[in-house]
């Protein structure tokens, strides 16, 4: 009894041994270490097809549906790391070959970072890349999850022989036994209900798939190997005329061509789309669609190999593009018109700028010598009348430019050095005169000490200031102006600035009005009766020129009680160079000086009345004036004697100014260095820069003072000696750039290259005159591209309007510059030698 008491105790004693052995494991097997094995492989399944989904919802680059797809790439890719890199896992696995379909997981996903960490457009554009590479990864994830499970059974499985050999020799393991198994049916439940939803869901996912590509605006289609067309979405039947039922044996090539240069159609064969697909996706829009009733349009084509076993499918998706490529075109159509029309509109401003000034420059020259022939004094009113109205007439025709050039940007400021103190001792000056014919008293309140030189743009300066007094001016009657100048304290590091202010004691300008007072064509009617000449336009291009110029301007003004004009603009001091003193006063204005000797003058010039008013201006200065109908005539002239200075007109038939001037610099006569000015009434920036690249040293606009005359002859001594100097068609910067950048033997070849290239045209022409095509225009452009790098700016100019003239069809402008190109072609290429020797 006793002994089978302790056989009893000894077996419970056992039992309980072993019982609490396996309650130890079994607490092991449910831990999470387990557990989450097989929690982590059925969830990566459950991740891919979330990620699968996310893509087929994916119906354009919207954000929220891009995040999306990032989104659910980002859990799967961390579902994947983890199962990678945990330690448990890895144990795990360890001797299973499921790390080969782990690593297979890793690499597709690795692929598909570059495409996820895009921007939304390309992400879209590859959603079929991605949905090609995310439907790899279920059979190795299906493997991982089946092994992982099979990995789990195999150690319960151990377990289990361990607890059976424990429960045959100790009856009270049968229980736990039980518990073990009653598990495993819990465990074998519970992959029932995850395949049969795993199952639901694809069904779902194939359903949502159809749904998508029936539904899709792009055309599908599904190519076999052989080139053959097996299955499309609703789209395609649709943009294709295909019936329900596709007919036997149609091919790729019967639906989509490629259009030649010639314009025949050639079939675009399923071989070739494959080969174009097997270095990746590919995407094209020269292709052409044939539908079986006919219809030819254009379409874009996305395609890209599908793998599979039984073979390669071809996924392809074709959009008609046809109604966009039309509306690009008719785009392009629209603004080809309205550059047109901007051209148009530079063309007619400049034929206005010319046809209006010319006569302008006539009548307003002719009144100054009319002056000067002792009139009695009515006729002297008369003329101050007319030369009056004169230059209103021409202050409305600059303002209407400036206007249509500051709304185009063509403003282009010239800040120089200048005396603030003159411009303003002149401004008051000029306007003495209209102030008092109103019954007005203009004054001039500027610190004693003055502002002495300023660096900005002097003539702007005085078009704003002068359009804010005139505008005083014509709204105060038997009143006061006042032109109050003061320096602003400024901060460190900021420029200085200088505050106008014009002050009228006229007839203001109401509330309503303040806000639109720098409108264009803003006009305040005068309530007594008084209509203020003018166009409106004289504030407008005031606040156009201050912007410009970075500064502000404002007003302030009471109905009835006057106005207060005010701006301020940086105008720093300008450096007092070696021998200059600065002012402390200004001086009163002066008119320019007669110069000391008489001075011999070429004028070309095609206007007759503009020939006779110049002819009189110089030769009442005691100059001697020579004239010339065209530049023709006056390249004739220039080769016959030395002229002191030329007075170049532009705009000129037969040979414009341009031209002759070209001819005259590379003649290497007497008049190869003569100072030339241009006169023009083309007042636009871009024509003032190229005409000082052509070789101008001055460009003045019509109609010529006989002040303004007088400056330029009395600086034109001055600055002969220094221009006769400096070279007229090359800017020796340029050499030296390509010496800092190339070394000397490639710049030995370059001009040689420039030498045979401008000789070979030259040849070209000789044998005959190809003005029409654009063959010559090429050649010229890629010569103006060649002078351009090596400084030879004038030769640059003048291929350049060659070039445009040709294009334009412009075949007399055309032929009026390439004349001129041999002579300054070769006196350009002696220049750029001389400077590279000179290196």
């Amino acid at each position: 009894m006793i002994l089978l008491c302790l056989f009893a105790a000894g077996c419970m004693l056992a039992a309980v041994l072993v019982t609490s052995r396996v309650i130890v494991q079994l607490d092991d097997y449910r831990s999470a270490s387990q557990d989450n094995l097989h929690w982590t492989t059925s969830r990566l399944e459950v991740d891919q097809l979330k990620f699968l989904a996310s893509l087929y919802a994916l119906t354009g680059p919207e954000t929220p549906l891009v995040e999306g797809v990032r989104r659910q790439f980002d859990i799967l890719y961390s579902r994947v790391t983890a199962l990678r890199d945990g330690r448990i896992y890895r144990e795990v696995l360890a001797q299973d070959i499921a790390h080969a379909d782990l690593d297979r997981v890793s690499e597709i996903l690795a692929t598909m970072v570059p495409i996820i960490d895009s921007d939304a457009g390309n992400i879209f554009k590859d959603r079929a890349r991605l949905l090609q590479l995310g439907n790899r990864m279920a059979e190795p994830i299906r493997n991982i999850a089946a092994r992982g499970l099979t990995a789990d059974a195999r150690r319960s499985d151990s377990e289990r022989a361990a607890l059976t050999a424990k429960i045959v020799s100790l009856a009270a393991l049968i229980l736990m036994m039980l518990a073990a198994l009653s598990s495993l049916l819990l465990l074998v439940w519970r992959l029932y209900r995850n395949y049969r939803a795993e199952a639901e869901q694809n069904k779902s996912k194939s359903n949502r798939l159809t749904t998508i590509l029936n539904t899709s605006q792009d055309a599908v289609l599904v190519v076999g190997g052989d080139g053959r067309i097996g299955d499309t979405n609703a789209r395609a039947t649709e943009l294709l005329a295909l019936h329900e039922t596709l007919p036997a044996g149609l091919e790729l090539g019967d639906l989509l061509f490629n259009r030649a240069e010639d314009g025949t159609l050639s079939p675009l064969s399923g071989t070739l789309l494959r080969d174009t697909c097997a270095t990746g996706p590919t995407r094209r829009e020269d292709v052409i669609v044939r539908n079986l009733v006919g219809r030819e349009f254009a379409a874009e084509l996305s395609a890209d190999l599908a793998r599979q076993e039984e073979g390669d499918i071809c996924i392809l998706f074709i959009r008609d593009i046809s109604e966009r490529l039309a509306a690009e075109a008719e785009i392009e159509r629209s603004r080809a018109k309205a550059l047109a029309g901007e051209r148009a509109k530079a063309r007619f401003l400049a034929m206005i700028s010319h046809e209006m000034r010319t006569p302008l420059n006539g009548i307003l020259g002719a009144l100054e010598l009319l002056g000067d022939t002792g009139l009695t004094p009515a006729q002297e009113k008369f003329t101050r009348i007319m030369r009056s109205s004169g230059q209103l007439l021409l202050t409305q025709i600059t303002d209407a430019l400036d206007l249509t050039q500051a709304a185009a940007r063509q403003i282009v400021l010239r800040p120089a050095a200048f005396d603030l103190d003159q411009l303003l001792a002149e401004l008051a000056e000029t306007q003495q005169g209209p102030a008092q014919a109103r019954g007005n008293s203009l004054r001039l309140l500027a610190p004693e000490e003055g502002f002495g030189r300023v660096t900005g743009d002097r003539a702007r300066i005085y078009q704003v200031l002068l359009n804010l007094v005139s505008n005083a001016i014509k709204f105060t009657r038997d009143g006061e102006i006042t032109l109050d100048v003061s320096r602003l304290s400024s901060e460190d590091n900021a420029p200085d600035m200088i505050e106008f202010q014009v002050i009228d004691t006229g007839i203001g300008i109401s509330a309503d009005n303040l806000p639109k007072v720098f409108d264009d064509f803003m006009r305040v009617q005068d309530t007594s009766g008084d209509r203020p000449e003018g166009t409106g336009l004289g504030l407008g291009i005031a606040r156009q020129l201050v912007k410009l110029m970075k500064g502000t301007i404002g007003v302030e003004s009471e109905l009835g009680e006057g106005s207060l004009f005010w701006v301020r603009l940086p105008l720093p001091a300008a450096k007092v160079t070696a021998g200059q003193r600065p002012k402390v006063n200004a001086a009163p204005v002066v008119a320019p000086p007669i110069p000391a000797r008489a001075l011999d003058i070429l004028v070309v010039e095609d206007n007759a009345t503009n020939r006779v008013v110049l002819e009189g201006m110089l030769a009442g200065d005691g100059h001697k004036v020579y004239l010339a109908c065209d530049g023709i005539e006056g390249v004739e002239a220039a080769q016959k004697q030395r002229y002191d200075l030329i007075l170049m007109d532009i705009s000129m038939p037969r040979m414009d100014g341009r031209e002759a001037t070209l001819h005259i610099r590379a003649s290497q006569g007497p008049n190869a260095r003569t100072p030339i000015v241009a006169l023009t009434a083309h007042v636009r920036a871009e024509d003032r820069g190229d005409l000082e690249k052509m070789g101008f040293d001055r460009v003045e606009t019509k109609p010529l003072r006989r002040d303004a005359l007088r400056a330029l002859l009395a600086q034109t001594e001055t600055t002969a000696v220094a221009k006769a100097d400096k070279p007229c068609h090359v800017d020796p910067s340029y050499m030296e750039q390509l010496r800092a950048a190339l070394p000397q033997d490639r710049i030995d070849r370059l001009l040689v290259e420039f030498e045979t290239e401008g000789t070979a045209i030259l040849d070209d022409l000789k044998r005959d005159t190809p003005l029409s095509g654009t063959d010559l225009a090429d050649r010229i452009h890629k010569l103006a591209g060649t002078a351009a790098a090596t400084g030879g700016l004038a030769l640059q100019a003048l291929l350049g309007r060659a070039e445009s003239a040709l294009r334009g069809g412009d075949t007399g402008a055309a032929q009026s510059a390439i004349l001129a190109m041999p002579d300054l072609l070769q006196e350009t290429l002696r220049q750029l030698n001389c400077h590279n020797r000179a290196g």
